[in-house]
Order: structure tokens, then C-alpha cells, then sequence
């Protein structure tokens, strides 16, 4: 079983949590999602500073030259994941001015999966 912590995680354009941990079975499968406030143990769990996409570093390139949000409509429209599906790729968005300001221009990605 792997878990990643983050900043956000989406699921899908209206699945977007926010301070959430992310459990993946060991063949890969979407075991749950939940609030850091809910999880009582997460002493081994790695927390990131940025954003969880599903998919691969690739994908996720391509969204930040399109601008992000309406690129993620597009992503999520071809893909929304569930629990039980499969996670292929996890990738981390993460830049010193995500979240304070929304600038995309200083942003790194990194395949966690």
C-alpha cells in the first residue's frame, strides 16, 4: 500500500480535496481519499507541497501550457477516477507561488507513480 499526502488532490474537476491523503492498493487500484483532519495515523505517509494530478508528467506539461484550470476540465472530462480504479501515474505540481498567487511560471512536476 502506498500514500501520498498534498496541498490538493483531484479526483476529477468537482473531486478536489484539499489538505487530503491519497491511498493506493499495491497493483496500483484507488483504495480512498481523505482529510489529514480525519486520518488518525500518518506518521510514515510523505506530505507534498503542491497539487496531486493522476496522471503522468507528460499529461500534466501539456495542462500548464494550456493554463491549468480550464486544461483540467479537458483532462477530467476524458478521465474521472473512482475508487477501485486504476492509478497509473500520480504526478506533483508544486511552485513557490501556486497557491498565493496562481503564477504557473515557476512550476515543477514530479512523477511520484
Amino acid at each position: 500500500m502506498k500514500r501520498f499526502a498534498a496541498n490538493r488532490i483531484y479526483l476529477s474537476v468537482s473531486d478536489v480535496f484539499t489538505n487530503a491523503i491519497i491511498e493506493l492498493s499495491d497493483d496500483k487500484k484507488l483504495l480512498q481519499v481523505n482529510l489529514l483532519s480525519e486520518v488518525s495515523e500518518i506518521h510514515s505517509t510523505p506530505f507534498y507541497n503542491g497539487i496531486l494530478l493522476p496522471f503522468d508528467k507528460e499529461t500534466c506539461l501539456q495542462c500548464l501550457k494550456d493554463y491549468l484550470n480550464d486544461t483540467l476540465h479537458t483532462l477530467f472530462m476524458e478521465r474521472v477516477f473512482h475508487i477501485g480504479d486504476d492509478v497509473t501515474s500520480l504526478s506533483l505540481l508544486s511552485g513557490p507561488k501556486l497557491f498565493s498567487t496562481g503564477e504557473l511560471k515557476q512550476i515543477e512536476i514530479k512523477e511520484l507513480l
